[in-house]
């Protein structure tokens, strides 16, 4: 590989790679309830 397309594929990539980022703490969510015949459930999306 040249150098140039070496140069440009680390500035793309970085020298690190990808950096993980946590998420909140809390966050907003919805919780729903639903009757299918006789049992009823729950499902809490966020």
């Amino acid at each position: 590989m040249s150098t140039a397309v070496a140069s440009a594929v680390s500035e793309v990539v970085g020298p690190v790679g990808p950096v993980r980022e946590r998420l909140p703490r809390s966050r907003p969510s919805r919780t729903f309830e639903f009757r299918v015949a006789d049992c009823k459930g729950f499902v809490t999306v966020g």
